[in-house]
């Protein structure tokens, strides 16, 4: 026998219900039903004893159910106000295991907190605790502190700040700069490179080195120290315990001080050596030089009194003269030294009787040379 299909709008006639006057007056109850059905097709309620169903002849294929057990299936569904809520019992809730979606935000997540998914919308905060691409967000949140700088070291193919080791090539560009320590007045100094050269100063705002990358030239303020190198012109400067070997040094002044009693000086200009000493009140200088001009070679002797001697070798004549006038070439304490050619033994060479200050030799003066230790008069003749 089919089914007969009860239309509650045309077989069953319309009763109002009476108002109620307690909670079970008012109504007539069904019971031991099987199932119930309004409506057909895909425009009908059902309710049998796997839910209760819309829209679908079947349970399965109904987009909108609710099971026995109270689960919920719904092709779509739009809730205003409210909260939806599971083991959770608020928005924070950190105990529980569970979910709470409401106005404060939504928050998922495991007892203590252990993992979760909350946001805030009245603050827009995310918090995730979790992993990311298999990254503990322990891990990343330890490598950024709170204001998004990388805090921890940096290891790759190219650096390693743990080690301290760049590890590969780098590049500036055009406008790239490397600083070296932060310049703070009176405590620290710093070294800045850049495209035009390097430069440092100290605590103090001082430059202590620079290197012009234009045209090379470099300033220290301290000692330059080497234990080899080569140097192209200095100008100027004070060497102090320097050895110079195998070199030749071309004009300015070489002398063992600047100034003081005893010191030694040459100078390329002058074409001189001079050797200073010192007595009780006077500076002494003797000067060893040579006269391009006239083929002369000098010494020149200056006692720092009013008293000086210019003695001369003539490279022309080979004549050795005293060049000023008055002086004397020797007493008797003090004689010149005379060697001729193939005599072993030095004679010497003096005036008798008298000086020569000025004039002429007369024949009452002679010369003695001493030859072998025998002594020779040699009388003076007017030629």
């Amino acid at each position: 026998m089919a089914d007969k299909i009860i239309d509650p709008f045309v077989n069953i006639p319309y009763a109002e219900l009476q108002p109620a006057t307690n909670e079970n007056a008012g109504g007539v109850f069904l019971s031991d039903l099987r199932t119930a059905s309004v409506g057909y097709g895909d425009k009908v309620f059902r309710v049998d004893n796997q839910g209760m169903w819309f829209g679908a002849p079947t349970f399965a294929a109904a987009p909108f159910s609710v099971s026995v057990a109270g689960d919920v299936t719904a092709s779509s569904i739009t809730i205003t106000g409210g909260t939806v809520k599971y083991g959770k019992t608020s928005f924070s809730d950190s105990t529980h295991a569970g979910y709470y979606q409401g106005a404060e935000g939504i928050y998922y997540g495991a007892a203590g907190d252990a993992t979760k998914f909350k946001f805030e919308i009245a603050t827009g905060a995310f918090d995730y605790v979790g992993t990311v691409s298999g990254r503990a967000t322990s891990v990343l949140a330890s490598a950024i502190n709170a204001s998004a700088n990388l805090i921890t070291d940096l290891i790759n193919a190219r650096m390693d700040t743990a080690a301290k080791n760049i590890l590969s090539d780098f590049s500036f560009g055009v406008s790239g700069a490397l600083q070296i320590g932060i310049y703070e007045a009176g405590v620290t100094g710093d070294i800045r490179i850049t495209a035009t050269g390097i430069a440092a100063r100290d605590k103090n705002n001082q430059q202590t080195f620079a290197l012009d990358a234009t045209t090379g030239n470099a300033t220290f303020s301290g000692t330059l120290t080497a234990a080899a190198g080569t140097l192209g012109t200095i100008t100027a400067g004070t060497f102090t315990g320097v050895s110079i070997t195998s070199s030749t040094v071309t004009s300015g002044i070489i002398r063992t001080a600047t100034d003081g009693h005893q010191r030694i000086s040459m100078s390329a200009a002058e074409s001189t050596i001079n050797i200073y000493w010192k007595d009780t009140s006077n500076i002494n200088r003797a000067s060893i030089g040579y006269d391009f001009d006239h083929s002369e070679f000098h010494i020149y002797v200056y006692d720092g009194a009013d008293s000086s001697r210019d003695y001369v070798f003539d490279a022309n004549s080979g004549a050795f003269y005293c060049a000023h006038n008055g002086q004397n070439l020797g007493d008797d304490t003090h004689r010149w030294f005379v060697w001729a050619e193939g005599i072993n033994t030095y004679g010497h060479l003096n005036f008798i009787d008298q000086y020569i200050q000025s004039g002429s030799l007369t024949c009452d003066k002679y010369f003695t040379v001493q030859v072998r230790g025998t002594t020779y008069k040699v009388p003076c003749v007017a030629a």
